[in-house]
Order: structure tokens, then C-alpha cells, then sequence
């Protein structure tokens, strides 16, 4: 009976032994956090952003420049990547901020792949498929359409041209846009001849006979973009985002052209291409829009990095001071 009154008697002294070295710890931890000199917050912002940054470019650059001759490669640097991030996440834990680290890096692997992906198929990929695609040179545009449907661009004989007159604007609700289209001619096609190839863009025409997309009025373009298949660029989950117009309002709008300038109305296969007087330099605006949205999402990652980790060095109360007395 003694021992177990003292037992209870000693209840209480025991937590409130516990709660002080709670508190204690909490406060000495806040102190340690108080304390951080700027030469060691420097030091570990460094370490907690150069390795996930170096992983999340490593992964767009990776995508953009070898999924679509080399995906094996890019699949095993992901999974290496992850590996190293997991083994980091495990063992390099000495100190609690430590713990960021690994996770930072299996975040920025998984964003990087993710990022880059969008990125290659809704840019980089359409450069690649016109530098492995078939060019074919001195076209004539009343030539049938199936004797170059494999071609990635055209070369319109001379004599050939867009004709803006016979153009027309289709207000497209699913694209949200006005896709433009005009017929591409050569001289010996009459007003009454089957046209199977057209010029395409996207808000750039008036409603009727005005048609300025791409280089359609320089008269020294003769070159054609021929719009590819999303499912030669594309695997059939990503098909939405497949650039430019479908393929239901490209028939629409052909439907509308010959309804409103006349034209055969028998169902045949068209070509649509985007009428450029340098297809090098078109073929290069798709690597130009890839590397802007790279660099973009580098930035932001950057940034974001830069914020989380900070918080993870100081504590989300000490950057709430900071902020407080910066406002302030």
C-alpha cells in the first residue's frame, strides 16, 4: 500500500517533469533556430536547392532532348534519380533539416519528368517530327493529296500560291478561336478544280478574302508545314494536346470554304500545312517555345525551392518574424 501511494504521489512530478523537458527541447530548438548565422543559413539554402534544381533542369533538358530518340535513357536517369533521392531521404538525416533534402529532390524528380513532358509534346516534339519526316519539293498543289501524305514539308512548285481571295475565318467553340483557311492553287487549276491542299492558322483572317497567316503573303513562300496526325506525335492519352486545330474543325471549315466559294463536295483527303517562306526557321520556333517555357519553369522551380527551404532552415515562425518586421 506505501509503495503505491508513492507511486501516485509522484504522478504529478512526473509530468510536470515532462512537460518542462518538452518544453525545454521546444525552446532550445527555437533558440537554435533564432541563433543561425547568416554564413550557415547560406551554407544549408545552398545545399537544400542545388541538388533538387540540378535534378529538376537535369530532368527537363533530359525529355526535350532525347525522349524522342533515346525514352529508355531518360526512363533510367528518373529511376537513378529517384533511387539516389530515396537513399538521400534515407540516410542523410543527422540534423532535422537534413530531412529536406531528400525530400526536395524526389519532388523536383517527379516535377521535372512531369514539366518536361508537357513541354516535349506540346513543342519539342513537333521539331523532331519534322526533322525525321519526308520533304518533297516541286509539289503541285492539283496533284492528289495521298501521293505525299507522308510528308513532313512541301515544297510548292513555282507558280503555286495561297489564294486569300477564296479564304474564310471558322469560329471554332471548341478551339475558342477563328481557324483560318485558304486554298493553295497552282496556275493551271481553275476556280471549278478539286482543292485538296490548304494553308491553316489560327486567328489571322478576315471572316472573307483576307488571309495573312504565317508568310502566305510573301510571294517568294512556297514551303509548307504539313500538319501531322496527333497520333504520329502523340500516344493516345496526350492526343488533347495535340497543337493547333482538330481534325473535326478542319473539316468544318473546309465544309464552310467550299459551301461559301464552291468546290467539290465529294469526301477526299486534304492536306493542311502552314504556308512559311523558311521552314528551317519554322521548324526552330518550336525549340524557341521550348526553351522559354523551360527556362519559365526553371524560375518558378527556383523560386519555389528557395521559399520552402528557407522555411525548413528557420521554421515557419522565424520567416513570419522576417516578413512581419519587412512589411513593417
Amino acid at each position: 500500500m506505501d509503495l503505491e501511494a508513492r507511486e501516485q504521489e509522484a504522478q504529478p512530478l512526473l509530468g510536470k517533469l515532462g512537460r518542462s523537458k518538452f518544453v525545454s527541447v521546444s525552446s532550445k530548438q527555437q533558440a537554435f533556430q533564432a541563433s543561425i548565422s547568416p554564413k550557415t543559413f547560406t551554407w544549408r539554402l545552398l545545399v537544400l536547392v542545388s541538388g533538387p534544381q540540378l535534378a529538376f533542369v537535369a530532368m527537363l533538358f533530359l525529355v526535350n532532348k532525347f525522349l524522342y530518340w533515346h525514352p529508355v535513357l531518360v526512363y533510367s536517369f528518373a529511376g537513378l534519380t529517384l533511387s539516389l533521392s530515396t537513399w538521400v531521404l534515407k540516410f542523410y538525416r543527422k540534423e532535422p533539416w537534413q530531412l529536406w533534402l531528400g525530400r526536395f529532390m524526389l519532388a523536383s524528380t517527379v516535377l521535372g519528368l512531369v514539366s518536361g513532358c508537357l513541354i516535349y509534346f506540346t513543342s519539342s516534339v513537333y521539331y523532331y517530327h519534322y526533322a525525321g519526316a519526308a520533304t518533297y519539293t516541286s509539289v503541285v498543289p492539283s496533284q492528289p493529296a495521298e501521293s505525299i501524305l507522308d510528308a513532313g514539308i512541301v515544297n510548292f512548285a513555282v507558280g503555286s500560291g495561297v489564294d486569300a481571295s477564296r479564304s474564310i475565318g471558322f469560329q471554332s467553340a471548341a478551339d475558342g478561336a477563328v481557324i483560318c483557311l485558304a486554298p493553295i492553287v497552282d496556275a493551271s487549276m481553275k476556280p471549278q478544280t478539286p482543292v485538296n491542299v490548304f494553308a491553316y492558322g489560327i486567328n489571322c483572317c478576315g471572316w472573307r478574302g483576307n488571309f495573312h497567316c504565317d508568310d502566305a503573303l510573301k510571294p517568294s513562300a512556297r514551303y509548307g508545314l504539313v500538319r501531322p496526325e496527333p497520333a504520329a506525335v502523340l500516344p493516345p492519352l496526350l492526343r488533347d494536346l495535340a497543337s493547333g486545330p482538330s481534325e473535326e474543325t478542319l473539316a468544318a471549315a473546309v465544309r464552310l470554304q467550299q459551301a461559301s466559294f464552291g468546290g467539290s463536295s465529294e469526301p477526299v483527303k486534304n492536306i493542311f500545312v502552314r504556308y512559311v517562306n523558311d521552314p528551317l526557321l519554322a521548324k526552330m520556333s518550336f525549340v524557341d517555345t521550348a526553351v522559354l517555357a523551360a527556362l519559365s519553369c526553371s524560375s518558378l522551380c527556383l523560386v519555389g525551392l528557395i521559399a520552402c527551404a528557407s522555411l525548413a532552415i528557420l521554421g515557419a515562425g522565424k520567416v513570419r518574424l522576417i516578413l512581419q518586421r519587412l512589411v513593417a
